[in-house]
């Protein structure tokens, strides 16, 4: 199941890197299901390899930190290219949506752990 997840995510990057590096559309590639279907199949991977439920409290400290760096680094560069990202610049769509996608999911990773400090900052009630 996940192997098939990942052929059919790859070939949904391969239909918007050849779908814009022919035609030239912004819009077709970004609101395509076909082209956007890689981000959600990234997503559902995710789910398999690291299911949220069923992480135990009592990781190593180590480990605890690594997950919590990558989730904190993550979070600063999508917040960097929220800021700086333009729907006109090109790399975008030649598999820039992939890495960020990717990126998300360390965010994700990190979050989902129950000792993450990420999740502590972003569980932050005002």
């Amino acid at each position: 199941t996940m192997i098939i997840l990942l052929i059919i995510s790859l070939l949904s990057l391969t239909a918007m890197i050849t779908i814009h590096m022919y035609t030239g559309n912004n819009s077709r590639v970004y609101f395509g299901t076909d082209t956007r279907l890689q981000t959600l199949l990234l997503g559902c991977l995710l789910a398999f390899i690291w299911p949220p439920f069923s992480f135990r409290k009592d990781i190593s400290k180590g480990a605890k930190a690594s997950i919590s760096a990558i989730g904190i680094v993550g979070m600063a560069v999508l917040i960097y290219l929220f800021v700086v990202v333009s729907d006109q610049d090109k790399w975008i769509y030649s598999g820039g949506f992939y890495a960020i996608s990717f990126l998300t999911l360390l965010v994700i990773a990190s979050v989902v752990l129950p000792s993450s400090v990420l999740k502590k900052i972003l569980s932050f009630k005002l």
